[in-house]
């Protein structure tokens, strides 16, 4: 039979290991916060930036665009890589 204070003993181990676990999640979180933060602003920056130059009467600004766009889609599978990346390393 298990003696009390060996239970009372794992129980805090468990705790601890479980309070570890929560403090790394929390700052995963706040990692992905701060990763997709950044990437909206860039994102927002990036379709100010296409708008204009979609809509401008000129054709070199028209195929401006095209790069712009390219540049939004580069960010948003970076976006996501860097959260997969740091999701695994928490």
């Amino acid at each position: 039979m298990t003696s009390p204070n060996t239970i009372i003993a794992d129980m805090q181990a468990e705790i601890y290991a479980l309070r570890k676990e929560n403090e790394a999640l929390i700052d995963a979180i706040d990692e992905a916060r701060d990763i997709a933060s950044i990437a909206l602003r860039k994102a927002w920056q990036l379709g100010q930036t296409y708008w204009q130059q979609a809509d401008s009467e000129y054709i070199s600004q028209n195929k401006k665009s095209d790069e712009t766009y390219a540049k939004f889609q580069q960010l948003s599978e970076d976006t996501r890589n860097a959260i997969s990346r740091q999701k695994g390393g928490a």
